[in-house]
């Protein structure tokens, strides 16, 4: 009836409308309001008629929207607009465009971003624009659909894209400059992440969390920049600047003499053929 509860298990759940939504098999489901002219008997958000159901085929992951409520399946992505049971409409917003898992999304604003099936990245805002690009298959080739973890994370100047493969390897796209940072190894021999996620952890303060590997036991860590050590462990880094124009085309050879750096240990150095 009109106060049946929640199905179980409802894997995904987001608040859209004044009222909450939630993914349970197939279908979408969502709770009673009072602007449907129902009677509720009780707290509107605990009653879940079985009647009020859209069904889709493969939802992964709901998202809420100034549009409208976005419903994220394995093939396509649809929006469900309207206040009032008897106005909602669903359709299909973009075809071919599917994701894999309900952390291959992130939001920011009413802008998305998502690891599509194909191992594409993709923003979509007022329109759709795959963003991986400049990524190379090697890049990409421990980056699998199904176990990926994309957040956004925002402090200070910082504001970027994170995507974890849900193991230990990581690349941030920055927001600002559309730039993307070379792939880098979460591990110092100490930290073996999965979930990557922006998380208020007081008032006011944001930290980047990652979490240990599914079915590890382990603990949550925060990116800190006051220390260069993963839990006291030093670990290996690398950089990888370019290209640089050292004579305009057409003009003599420039000799590259020296390369300077602030580090208290020598670092080694190449170079990438290609792209010379």
């Amino acid at each position: 009836d009109d106060n049946d509860p929640p199905p179980n298990p409802m894997p995904d759940i987001t608040f859209h409308g004044d009222r909450l939504w939630g993914i349970s098999g197939d279908t979408v489901r969502f709770s009673l309001h009072p602007i449907d002219g129902t009677v509720v008997n009780g707290v509107a958000e605990e009653c879940w008629p079985p009647l009020y159901t859209f069904r889709f085929n493969a939802p992964v992951k709901l998202m809420s929207s100034s549009s409208g409520l976005l419903i994220f399946t394995q093939e396509c992505i649809h929006i469900i607009t309207g206040k009032r049971r008897d106005e909602f409409d669903p359709d299909v917003l973009y075809y071919g465009i599917g994701i894999s898992n309900r952390h291959a999304v992130a939001k920011d604003g009413d802008t998305f971003y998502l690891f599509t099936n194909t191992k594409e990245i993709m923003k979509i805002g007022e329109q759709v624009e795959v963003i991986s690009h400049e990524l190379s298959d090697s890049d990409l080739s421990t980056f699998n659909p199904a176990t990926v973890r994309l957040t956004v994370f925002r402090k200070g100047t910082r504001t970027s894209l994170y995507v974890s493969n849900g193991a230990n390897k990581t690349f941030r796209y920055c927001l600002d400059t559309g730039t993307w940072s070379p792939v880098w190894t979460v591990d110092g021999g100490v930290v073996s992440t999965d979930v990557v996620a922006a998380v208020q952890t007081a008032i006011g303060t944001w930290n980047l969390l990652y979490g240990p590997v599914h079915g590890n036991s382990g603990f949550i860590w925060k990116e800190d920049e006051s220390t260069h050590l993963n839990d006291t462990v030093t670990y290996t880094c690398n950089l990888r600047l370019g290209s640089f124009i050292l004579s305009p085309l057409g003009a003599p050879l420039a000799g590259l003499t020296s390369i300077l750096t602030q580090a208290n240990i020598l670092p080694s150095v190449t170079i990438l053929p290609q792209e010379i």
